[in-house]
């Protein structure tokens, strides 16, 4: 049975396919390819990202980028000279989503209000558990 559009797909988020996998998986890593950072809102990717690798006991990999579509980064309301930097700060801040409760951020880009984030559904879990392990690496 086929359903969606002509060609039979559906638009899936992928996250959501990741933890879909995650939940009848137990060994397999679990990786993003590159998220464009300019296409994302700061809070809601930290926090998809963080659940998912709690739910999946660590295994996500996730690759983050600043996109080279001029078109694109215009479209989600980034100037495109500025993506770079924007995303070095968009890094900063979800590693203090990750490693602190409560969290504040403040920056020339981004910036969020004092903010309390629990998991209230995994209480001997926390994102910052999982992912202050992860390993960053500029390149």
């Amino acid at each position: 049975m086929r359903s969606g559009n002509e060609e039979g797909r559906r638009p899936l988020n992928r996250n959501e396919g990741r933890t879909f996998a995650a939940a009848f998986t137990s060994r397999i890593r679990l990786g993003t390819s590159v998220i464009v950072l300019s296409n994302h809102e700061l809070l809601p990717l930290a926090r998809r990202l963080a659940t998912l690798d709690v739910l999946s006991g660590g295994r996500l990999i996730c690759g983050l980028g600043i996109g080279w579509s001029k078109d694109e980064i215009e479209a989600a309301r980034v100037h495109f000279e500025s993506r770079g930097r924007r995303a070095d700060e968009f890094i900063q801040a979800m590693k203090k989503i990750w490693t602190e409760d409560p969290v504040e951020f403040e920056g020339q880009f981004l910036s969020h209000p004092e903010i309390i984030h629990r998991t209230e559904t995994c209480p001997e879990a926390s994102s910052a558990n999982h992912l202050r392990r992860l390993r960053w690496k500029n390149i």
